[in-house]
């Protein structure tokens, strides 16, 4: 009940800043506002759901400002349409030369789509590299150095479980991660996750992630052609209650054409292995997708045909999951 009743007043108060504020007046500082607006049109092959549905998702307002110019800043975003209402706050300080120290609940630099915007995705949903492993936000802090060839990445968090508030076992899980900027617009990466998660009273199962890739993005030619390659890989391994390690893995290829500034062409090809040791438990997916930029990512639309191939045990059949999805999106 509290959350419904939140919800409209917050899109109230975004409304009539938009509206009504010329500049906005803060007791110290600056204050900037944003927000991710998408919406989705989908049809599914499954039997057990509705064909066809439409669905708000996301409705996201940003408040972001420094309060001593170049040195301290922070960032708020919260979800009107979904649960938890209060989605990162974060404090960012600057006092080291070329370093961010990021601390709150925020998104760690983990997979390479994990950090990024929602506004910025390639396609309409993330790869399954991140939705199978993602700790998505956790309370934290975080450093991030910046230089003009590698990028690196040190945390420390609560862990798992995902989205968590609080800590639910003595250790915490560490964050490692390093990113190589080569020339034309190569990136290599690599990270880790070293983390715990608590199933029972002062037993604490080891929970680690490892993987890496690459990213390329290159201009072809002046009026707006372009190509976009990335590929990351990524291992798993999860400690059972009997003490046995369950090993699994993800990854994908993903490729973009830009045709212009206002049309791209997208293919991704994901893979998935709940247990390397076990057969047929493996998901992969086939995402063709037409992107049409009006105003970049701030105006755009989305079309995605997904093909899914669920690996199953001989004998059984394959369910009829594959989707077309249409997404609109705003981003300010």
């Amino acid at each position: 009940m509290m959350k419904k009743r939140i919800t409209p007043i917050l899109i109230g108060f975004v409304i009539f800043v938009f509206a009504y504020a010329e500049p906005i007046d803060v007791g110290n500082g600056t204050l900037k506002l944003g927000g991710i607006l998408q919406t989705t049109l989908s049809y599914t092959q499954d039997t057990l759901s509705p064909p066809t549905s439409f669905k708000m998702s996301r409705a996201r307002f940003l408040f972001f400002g420094a309060i001593i110019p170049d040195k301290v800043k922070y960032f708020i975003q919260t979800e009107a349409v979904a649960s938890p209402l209060l989605l990162d706050t974060k404090l960012q300080f600057f006092y080291l030369p070329k370093t961010e120290i990021t601390c709150g609940r925020f998104l760690p630099n983990f997979t390479y789509y994990m950090p990024q915007s929602t506004a910025k995705l390639d396609l309409v949903n993330y790869p399954l590299v991140t939705t199978k492993y993602a700790v998505w936000r956790q309370v934290g802090i975080q450093t991030t150095t910046t230089t003009d060839y590698l990028d690196l990445n040190l945390g420390v968090f609560n862990g798992y479980p995902a989205n968590n508030l609080a800590d639910n076992n003595d250790a915490k899980d560490l964050l490692g991660r390093a990113t190589f900027k080569l020339l034309n617009g190569i990136q290599l990466f690599g990270y880790a996750w070293m983390g715990n998660l608590l199933m029972a009273e002062d037993t604490d199962l080891e929970n680690s992630r490892y993987g890496g890739g690459i990213s390329i993005e290159r201009n072809l030619s002046e009026n707006g052609m372009a190509i976009v390659l990335r590929g990351e890989y990524l291992m798993a391994g999860d400690e059972d209650t009997t003490n046995a390690t369950v090993n699994s893995m993800a990854y994908y290829g993903h490729a973009e054409f830009r045709l212009n500034p206002q049309i791209g062409l997208l293919v991704r090809y994901d893979g998935y292995d709940a247990n390397t040791d076990v057969a047929d438990n493996g998901l992969n997916w086939i995402t063709g997708g037409v992107n049409f930029y009006l105003a970049g990512t701030n105006v755009m639309f989305y079309l995605n045909y997904i093909k899914k191939i669920n690996d199953v045990p001989s004998g059984s059949s394959d369910p009829d999951d594959d989707e077309v999805i249409l997404q609109a999106q705003v981003a300010f």
